[in-house]
């Protein structure tokens, strides 16, 4: 395992980031709270699984403090930090993250099979042989939201490829 090394936190210099994905903090904001320099802080884990952190009472993601601290300034205002291992949002070493595009960024998610499409989502009330069974049947589109008690919305969708995409059309 690689040595840690440790660099100030870009724009908070009261705060280091390690390339092992750890934040800790360098300076006391007032004498009576010494105590806590050089405490590596805890952090908590957002909705979407990734971890936050509170530096001066900012809400920060640390993979983007890590990213900016061990591989520069963003290459565009909307650039995004991608997670090159598969347990992606969990660990936030420098050498597991790049900066990326948004498409790249699900592209690799899906290559990865890190999202939550279809089956895998647990409010899915459809699976991916239900959806293939939709797209062939000539029932009306009526019948089938009866059927699978979904709406014919969604039936609508279904069919013409905009919902479930990630099911390929078969001809």
């Amino acid at each position: 395992m690689q040595a840690e090394e440790w660099r100030t936190a870009p724009g908070h210099s009261d705060y280091e980031v390690s390339n092992h994905g750890r934040v800790r903090r360098v300076k006391a904001a007032h004498s009576h709270l010494q105590w806590r320099v050089g405490t590596v802080l805890k952090g908590n884990k957002t909705k979407g699984r990734y971890l936050q952190v509170q530096l001066n009472g900012k809400p920060l993601f640390v993979h983007r403090l890590v990213a900016t601290a061990f591989h520069g300034l963003p290459p565009d205002p909307n650039a995004v930090v991608m997670h090159i291992d598969e347990d992606a949002e969990l660990y936030n070493a420098a050498w597991n993250l790049k900066w990326g595009t948004t498409a790249e960024n699900i592209e690799d998610w899906i290559a990865k099979k890190r999202t939550l499409a279809g089956s895998r989502n647990g409010n899915a009330k459809l699976t991916e042989d239900d959806i293939r069974a939709i797209r062939s049947s000539s029932e009306t589109q009526r019948s089938l939201a009866s059927k699978y008690r979904v709406s014919r919305g969604l039936i609508s969708m279904i069919k013409n490829g905009k919902a479930w995409a990630h099911v390929p059309m078969t001809e």
